[in-house]
């Protein structure tokens, strides 16, 4: 992790969260994303700051051993990228 002079946060590598650390708008993305809320093994969200872009927040939910999806939000809930899921 990389701070300002003021401990503002420049960048960050990824790192696990857990879904109570996501804002409102990335919850309501991944719900439209995955309306049907595809059966899983686990889900596991995720955050990193890239220095210099906006931070992002990841979700891979991992069905079974072979098959998984994953996707990708700006803070503001807008996807970055993602894998299509069950429909």
């Amino acid at each position: 992790m990389a701070l300002d002079s003021r401990g503002k946060s420049l960048e960050e590598t990824a790192r696990p969260i857990v879904p109570d650390q996501l804002p409102k708008a990335v919850v309501a993305a991944y719900e439209k994303w995955n309306p049907k809320g595809v059966k899983r093994m686990a889900t596991m969200w995720s955050t990193e700051l890239p220095r210099g872009k906006e931070r992002i927040y990841g979700v891979h939910i991992l069905v079974n051993q072979i098959k998984g999806y994953s996707a990708f939000f700006k803070e503001d809930g807008t996807i970055v990228k993602a894998d299509l899921t069950d429909k």
